[in-house]
């Protein structure tokens, strides 16, 4: 009997001492327990980068004085294709790129100022013909159709005129029935069979002054 009792003090003893003595080793936590776990991967939220604008509102803004200044030209006084140089400037009247363009002495200096942008065509640009007789040296951008055609006013005939082009359809007059390049250069015998005749044929370059003057 003494010695049952010692044995259930001493059972006691440690009992008391395991409960005053929290364990130092913390169970694993349960997946589910996991808040992560919760959200489907496809609802984790992401990063989202804000698109920027393709253009300026200020070059929107210029872009749109270039056509209110298309509109007001006297077109009976640029009909030499030597005032073209003098049509840009008028052209871009009360645009920022007009101030560098006085720089420009010569139509190939002013064509170095800008920067050259394929078939990507905006109103403003402008467009380099052939250098060659009755052919017009540039027309000016007015306007451009979802189709990819342009409507230009460049000095020919005697006038400043609408000059229709399509780039990625340089060799196609009509499609349609919508003109996609107007006839800008005469044929003449002599010419060879791999003569150009309509606008989109014959433009060389198209630079942009917007944004880059």
């Amino acid at each position: 009997m003494r010695y049952v009792l010692m044995i259930s003090t001493t059972l006691l003893s440690l009992g008391c001492g395991a409960l005053e003595r929290p364990s130092s080793i913390r169970p694993p936590t349960h997946p589910l327990l996991l808040t992560s776990s919760w959200i489907h991967p496809q609802t984790q939220p992401k990063h989202v980068q804000r698109p920027t604008p393709a253009t300026p509102p200020m070059v929107d803004q210029q872009r749109r004085r270039i056509g209110q200044n298309l509109d007001r030209i006297d077109r009976r006084r640029y009909i030499s294709k030597n005032e073209a140089t003098h049509l840009i400037r008028a052209a871009y009247s009360g645009t920022r790129p007009r101030r560098t363009m006085g720089h420009a002495r010569t139509l190939d200096a002013l064509r170095a100022h800008g920067k050259s942008v394929g078939t990507s065509v905006q109103v403003g640009d402008v467009l380099y013909f052939q250098s060659l007789e009755t052919v017009p040296a540039t027309a000016i951008v007015r306007r451009v159709y979802p189709d990819g055609r342009i409507l230009a006013l460049g000095p020919w005939r005697g006038q400043l005129r609408p000059i229709r082009v399509h780039l990625k359809k340089p060799s196609t007059r009509r499609e349609s029935g919508r003109i996609f390049n107007s006839f800008i250069r005469q044929k003449k015998p002599g010419d060879s069979a791999k003569s150009g005749y309509l606008a989109g044929e014959l433009v060389v370059d198209v630079r942009r002054y917007l944004g880059y003057l």
